[in-house]
């Protein structure tokens, strides 16, 4: 009797009971197009919306499996930083980036709740375009923080369920609804933070995790970006001072971009955009904002000295390129996430007041607060208006399981010592702090081998893997521009020095002249090569404009240059006419006749090159003439002088051909390579390289500043000239050799 009413009593306990949500994984069509060569399946996994009262709703987390050819049994799941980073929408570009992890394990990409394809999503569009505002916009940044926030909450009751605590409980749900038994945690940034929240609450079906850029859980973000701004400054400003040419171009760093913070801060300048209609206003804090971002990656690192020197003289071209990028990334996607995230984990935990007393131990400069951080952050919190505090997020994160501890050099936001602090509690961890390299050392090559082998045996540090090259600083233009204006002078001094003998030589004896060799050299055939090389040029433009867009002007740059290096190539051959024949045939030295023959190729094809300039000015109106004649004479004149020159040293007038032809091939195919800064390069390239752009013929006006542009123009027209009087002067010894200098 009693047995049979403890049946019914259970029966109606399970009656009454809810019933077990099954929280498995729903296919979907991918949203994004699968270049790659990996399969990836889509779709949504749903997990409680609140997992203490998981009857009240469920989230849906957008998912893209990245399928391993050969598989281990545990994936790595990647924990994307923000918080509010939409990961799955880049799932095809993030498998071509960790192609050495999938060797051996599939890749499990999500969106976090609230972030990206999830949903419900929390986008708040009309901040997007505010995250660099200044301090005389920031009162309408909060005002519109402050509409986003209760706009979301009268869409939904519970805003307090985005957090990380919640966002860690989903991890095992979606381990298991995929069909893993175990799974290995990749976090980067802000997902190092989520990552130390799994290993600390749900350790269970994690095998391992790499984590990267580390954010213990007791560390509070907003009260420290001015410490480690200040450190990842004076780490730039030691290497700086250990390079010989950084330290001789780029003394005192420091306080160079300290002096600048407070010039632009009591006089903003307003730069416009490229577009002609779009003007920003570089103040202090943008830049402050502008060092901070350029310490993230090695890149930015190594031209931030020659960034600093060129904003010193007005030149603010890569901040604008900086801020276009911001712009155009800027909709407002996830930022709702971020600060449902942020400000309940760390912002209900401080107070702008707080932060402000701790920025103030630092230099304005490092406290960019008009964003995202510091005082503005904490500030902007408080406009969230958001009451809830996230439990656990202020104590540190205690693990066995197996950990790698990734953090970088120059990373200003997560610095080293966080990941050492962030060790003390994980019982089981390793730490290396990659040296060269920013935020995000999975981003290089070695930091993504470094977590592939940790995966591969996470019971064996992978320190010795391998190691990142040394930094190598860019000299900028600015800083470079003495050495090309004295070799611009030295050129000069060459081809005045040359000329004027020449000139002189021909007022001495201008019966020697002889116009009928000039207007020989005035061939109809070489014009129609000319003619026929632009229309092929043009054609091909019109053709393939997905991959080569030529404007007329450039196409008569690119074209008249090689016509008159070929011809030049052909003008005197000392294997087909000895000097010694010509000389005693002929009552002027050989020098006379090749420059006569010269002055003939260049009159036609300038004239012919003048001619077809006008005619595109007259299809398009408005053109800058000079920049317009600017772009094909002083390439003309190089590469006439070079073809001269190789004709004549190698005495044979189709070796001349060829290498002139190839020279052309190579300055228009590779000549961007000799720009500042366009080609990271080892010691000892890292000195040449940056003082070849003086040589470049096809350099384009935008590329350098204009006083850069025009000195270009003078090396490389000077350097032809002088090519020329060098040739021509040798066969002039030749001369002094046969006839024992009695021949003009």
């Amino acid at each position: 009797m009693m047995l049979m009413i403890g049946i019914v009593l259970a029966i109606l306990a399970q009656i009454g009971a809810p019933a077990a949500q099954d929280y498995g994984f729903e296919p979907a069509t991918c949203p994004f197009g699968n270049a790659t060569n990996y399969q990836i399946d889509c779709g949504y996994v749903t997990v409680p919306a609140n997992h203490a009262e998981p009857e009240n709703g469920n989230i849906r987390l957008a998912v893209a499996v990245v399928r391993s050819p050969n598989p281990q049994p545990d994936p790595v799941v990647f924990l994307a930083g923000g918080p509010g980073d939409s990961a799955v929408m880049r799932a095809p570009l993030t498998a071509i980036s960790y192609g050495k992890l999938l060797k051996s394990r599939d890749l499990i990409i999500f969106d976090q709740r609230g972030a990206g394809l999830s949903r419900p999503t929390l986008d708040c569009p009309q901040i997007g375009s505010m995250l660099l505002a200044d301090s005389a916009e920031f009162e309408v940044m909060l005002g519109a923080v402050r509409a986003c926030s209760h706009e979301i909450e009268n869409e939904m009751t519970e805003m307090f369920v985005f957090n990380t605590q919640q966002s860690a409980s989903d991890i095992p749900l979606l381990i298991s609804a995929l069909g893993y038994s175990s799974a290995n945690l990749l976090g980067i940034s802000y997902g190092t933070r989520l990552g130390l929240t799994v290993l600390n609450e749900h350790p269970a079906l994690i095998r391992s995790a790499v984590l990267d850029s580390v954010t213990p859980l007791q560390i509070n973000v907003y009260e420290y970006l001015p410490s480690g701004f200040d450190r990842a400054i004076g780490e730039v400003e030691g290497l700086c001072q250990e390079d010989f040419a950084c330290r001789l171009a780029y003394p005192n760093l420091r306080e160079r971009f300290y002096e600048l913070y407070n010039s632009l801060s009591a006089q903003p300048v307003r730069i416009q955009a490229d577009d002609q209609q779009t003007q920003h206003q570089i103040t202090g804090q943008l830049l402050s904002q502008y060092v901070l971002m350029s310490l993230y990656q090695r890149e930015t690192v190594s031209t931030l000295p020659s960034t600093l020197s060129e904003f010193e003289v007005s030149n603010y071209h890569s901040i604008l390129e900086w801020l276009t990028s911001m712009s155009r990334n800027a909709g407002g996607h996830g930022l709702g996430m971020l600060f449902a995230v942020m400000c309940s984990d760390q912002g209900s935990r401080t107070a702008p007041e707080r932060v402000q007393a701790l920025d103030a131990q630092y230099h304005p400069a490092l406290s960019p607060d008009f964003a995202l951080y510091g005082v503005g952050g904490a500030t902007l919190c408080q406009a969230w208006d958001s009451s809830y505090t996230t439990p656990g997020q202020d104590s540190p994160a205690v693990s066995d399981v197996p950990t790698l501890l990734l953090s970088g050099q120059f990373d200003p936001v997560t610095p080293p010592a966080w990941a050492h602090l962030a060790s003390e509690t994980l019982r089981n961890s390793v730490v290396i702090e990659q040296a060269n390299t920013g935020h995000g050392v999975t981003a290089t090559q070695c930091g993504l081998d470094l977590a592939a082998a940790y995966f591969d045996d996470p019971t064996r540090s992978p320190a010795l893997v391998c190691t990142v090259p040394a930094l190598v600083f860019e000299l900028s233009e600015h800083v470079t521009r003495p050495v090309i204006v004295l070799m611009t002078v030295v050129l000069g001094a060459i081809s005045l020095w040359g000329g004027g003998l020449a000139f002189f030589a021909v007022i001495q004896h201008p019966r020697y002249v002889s116009w009928s060799h000039v207007a020989k050299e005035l061939n109809l055939y070489w014009m129609l090569g000319s003619l026929a090389l632009i229309m092929a040029l043009l054609g091909a433009s019109g053709s393939l404009k997905a991959f080569l867009n030529l404007e007329p002007e450039v196409v008569i740059g690119l074209a008249i240059p090689l016509i008159v290096g070929l011809q030049s190539a052909l003008l005197f051959s000392p294997q087909d006419e000895p000097a010694l024949e010509v000389i005693a045939a002929c009552p002027r030295g050989v020098s006379w006749l090749i420059l006569e023959r010269w002055v003939g190729v260049c009159l036609g094809q300038f004239v012919f090159a003048l001619a077809a300039l006008i005619v595109s000015y007259l299809l398009v109106p408005g053109q800058d003439l000079t920049i317009m004649v600017a772009r094909w004479l002083p390439p003309a004149v190089l590469f006439s002088g070079l073809a001269i020159f190789i004709t004549i040293r190698s005495r044979v007038a189709a070796f001349g051909l060829v290498m002139t032809t190839v020279l052309w091939f190579i300055f228009v195919g590779f000549g961007d390579l000799l720009l500042p800064g366009a080609l990271p390069l080892f010691f000892p390239l890292n000195y040449i390289q940056p003082f070849l752009w003086g040589i470049h013929p096809y350099v384009k006006p935008n590329d350098l500043s204009e006083m850069g542009y025009w000195i270009n123009r003078l090396c490389v027209s000077t350097l032809g000239l002088a090519l020329i009087f060098s040739a021509v002067n040798g066969l002039r010894d030749e001369e002094q050799l046969l006839f024992d200098g009695h021949k003009h």
